[in-house]
């Protein structure tokens, strides 16, 4: 299930529970007993298929993994997992370097207290927007409600999207966020009322980041 298509084409990703995938990324020992992300590359004879919500060495995660996000190319991907806390993190795999680095991180690098998830990729893969209920990603988030980030990964330095343009006040229940391939736009829907004057409906609104 969730099954998403990298921007070229040339792969597939999806969540599985399945343990007998076959293919690569060590699925032999796949002894978790939750869900997994999974890559099928469709420019391969064979369609070979791997794990990819894996640890940096390359062992299996222990907690569930879901929601892959794909980049335009380069196979990578970003994708949820709880932690070791039982909390959720967002990671990216770059399924060539064979690596793993987690980017839902406190601002002064410590793991987040609390959960992160709505993973979304920019194009290049440079960019992670995601979404955390965790105050500690960034100073002055003291709303208490579910904001939207926006992590570079080249510089590894991350911002808070979800900002009243006027005052630079913060506004939460954000539910989806998605990142320009700049890194310059953020979109993503918030239900507070608090991130423009004119917002008086009460619902939940769509909104742009600059």
């Amino acid at each position: 299930y969730e099954p998403v298509l990298s921007r070229d084409g040339e792969e597939i990703y999806f969540t599985s529970e399945a343990t007998d995938m076959g293919g690569f990324g060590g699925m032999d020992g796949d002894t978790n007993g939750v869900s997994d992300v999974f890559m099928v590359e469709l420019s391969i004879k064979g369609f070979p298929t791997t794990r990819v919500s894996v640890a940096d060495d390359g062992s299996e995660l222990n907690g569930a993994s879901h929601s892959p996000s794909a980049a335009r190319t380069e196979a990578l991907v970003a994708f949820v997992s709880e932690d070791a806390d039982g909390k959720s993190d967002v990671y990216v795999r770059d399924v060539n370097l064979e690596t793993t680095e987690q980017v839902s991180l406190a601002a002064d690098g410590s793991d987040s207290a609390g959960d992160a998830w709505a993973p979304y990729l920019s194009q290049t893969g440079r960019y992670v927007a995601f979404v955390a209920d965790d105050g500690s990603l960034v100073d002055g988030d003291d709303d208490g409600a579910p904001d939207a980030f926006v992590y570079d990964r080249r510089d590894a330095e991350i911002w808070r999207a979800s900002l009243n343009g006027e005052d630079g006040t913060g506004g939460g229940d954000v539910s989806g966020v998605s990142v320009s391939a700049n890194g310059r736009f953020a979109l993503f829907v918030a239900g507070q009322d608090t991130l423009s004057t004119d917002d008086t409906n009460g619902d939940s609104d769509p909104y742009m980041y600059d």
